[in-house]
């Protein structure tokens, strides 16, 4: 993995700019979308009488809000940047930030912030997803683990929920072209297409924080240790939520 610059005083202000948009009670991505449109930036807010950004945002209680003291709020905001300077693999990604995935910016409600451990370049790289049953048959699960090898050998990131099942196999799949063991403990080895090698992400319905099944802690680390990504629009802290999947 390349070396991770420290983020700068200013580069933590303008994330705490960001964390106070996305963790504002009520502003999702669209409201959020709504408002940067014609700010341009989270940190303009101050600019804004309080009625241009009720027009901006369609909602006076979400522009009081956004601009209100929350006690909340601020906890989130300490605890994201706290675990942002935790881990050099920790990253946290704004849509300002040249890491975000450039596809990503295409979708109406794309989230407004990444919380990413593990490799940022490959949510950039040519992805192909497999998802399906928690409770895969074993013919179901032989075939989404060779498929996502065969995939992965030939260069494309393996991106999955990391949930049990087809989830787990196809990580696992994605793992063993790298030489990694799946479930083990990855090693690093076979290299795809310009000698890079094969990499696979996870994204998560939790906090970054929270591995969720907790049984999957072990292959959480490998994809990270595998040049691969976990990533969640949600802060440190979230537990599973049925809604969040």
């Amino acid at each position: 993995m390349p070396p991770v610059e420290q983020a700068t005083p200013d580069a933590q202000e303008t994330l705490a700019d960001w964390l106070h948009l996305a963790l504002t009670p009520g502003i999702g991505p669209v409201h959020g979308s709504q408002l940067l449109a014609r700010i341009g930036s989270p940190g303009e807010r101050h600019r804004l009488p309080i009625d241009e950004l009720a027009r901006a945002l369609g909602s006076m209680r979400l522009a009081r809000a956004l601009m209100a003291g929350d006690a909340g709020r601020d906890a989130g905001i300490a605890a994201s940047l706290a675990w942002q300077r935790a881990d050099p693999t920790h990253h946290l990604i704004s849509r300002a930030d040249p890491r975000y995935p450039p596809r990503l910016l295409h979708l109406a409600d794309a989230p407004l912030l990444l919380y990413v451990c593990g490799d940022p370049a490959c949510l950039s790289m040519r992805q192909l997803a497999i998802v399906g049953s928690r409770r895969a048959t074993a013919l179901g699960l032989a075939t989404a683990t060779s498929l996502a090898e065969a995939l992965a050998r030939s260069g494309w990131v393996i991106t999955s929920g990391l949930a049990e099942g087809i989830d787990r196999a196809a990580h696992e799949g994605a793992l063993r072209a790298t030489g990694g063991t799946g479930g083990t403990g990855a090693t690093g080895g076979t290299a795809g297409p310009g000698g890079r090698p094969a990499m696979t992400v996870a994204v998560m319905g939790t906090g970054a924080d929270r591995i969720y099944p907790a049984r999957h802690r072990t292959l959480a680390g490998d994809i990270v240790a595998g040049s691969g990504a976990l990533v969640t629009e949600l802060p440190p802290g979230t537990g599973p939520v049925a809604a969040n999947f």
